[in-house]
């Protein structure tokens, strides 16, 4: 059996990155940020400056991710932003 360890063209992990399911399960691990702090969804949409709607359909992967309300999410939950963003690393550890 071959080994499957090999790179991923930048256009391939870009199609994937913009997939629905990747997006349902950036959805899901916002999510768990949020439930970390104890926030509602008004309350931590209000925090990362996006609207409650927006934020709600983001939750649910409903709708592309912009970067900045995501680097907030992270700063405000504590979570590691790779794990928030790609699914990489533990959501408290640093990889």
């Amino acid at each position: 059996m071959q080994s499957k360890n090999f790179m991923v063209r930048p256009k391939e992990r870009i199609n994937e990155i913009q997939s629905a399911s990747y997006r349902k399960e950036r959805g899901v691990r916002l999510w768990q940020a949020r439930q970390q702090v104890g926030m509602s969804m008004n309350e931590f949409s209000s925090r990362i400056g996006i609207s409650n709607g927006t934020y709600k359909l983001m939750e649910k992967g409903e709708v592309d991710f912009k970067c900045r309300p995501l680097e907030l999410a992270a700063e405000i939950s504590g979570v590691n932003r790779e794990w928030l963003f790609f699914g990489v690393g533990t959501m408290h550890g640093n990889s």
